[in-house]
């Protein structure tokens, strides 16, 4: 896989903020990050999460790595303040090539509880929705 190069699409359930809220289980969510979760909300834009549990992709497949991920999440249309343009959709991107037989890994966001870090370093604590903010 060529470095820039998309591998795939993030596809699920659009959610509002309202739905995002009334899941009982945001494990699979991705959304937006937080600056650009502030403009849509700003701007009412609906299109601030995707539920990847149900209706998702090969995606919600891809592993969590936050030391050294070879795949990174990219938002289109690009952010165009001046011509309000808004992103609606989300890719993970190659950071750099990536030779076969590699596994495929990108960091779930600061948003995302690891808990097999907190339990081995002694800080465990219970996860807790993130209040906005990435998967």
């Amino acid at each position: 896989i060529a470095q820039g190069q998309v591998v795939v699409e993030v596809r699920g359930r659009v959610l509002s903020e309202m739905e995002y809220e009334e899941l009982s289980d945001p494990s699979y969510v991705v959304s937006f990050d937080d600056k650009l979760l502030q403009l849509k909300r700003a701007a009412n834009d609906d299109v601030r999460y995707i539920d990847l549990k149900e209706h998702g992709n090969m995606m919600r497949l891809i592993n969590d790595c936050h030391e050294a991920p070879n795949l990174q999440l990219m938002y289109w249309p690009e952010l165009d303040i001046a011509r309000r343009i808004l992103p609606r959709r989300a890719y993970l991107v190659a950071k750099h090539d990536i030779p076969a037989n590699v596994e495929l890994t990108w960091d779930y966001g600061k948003h995302y509880e690891r808990h097999w870090l907190s339990a081995r370093h002694g800080t465990g604590s219970a996860w807790a929705r993130p209040p906005s903010g990435n998967r």
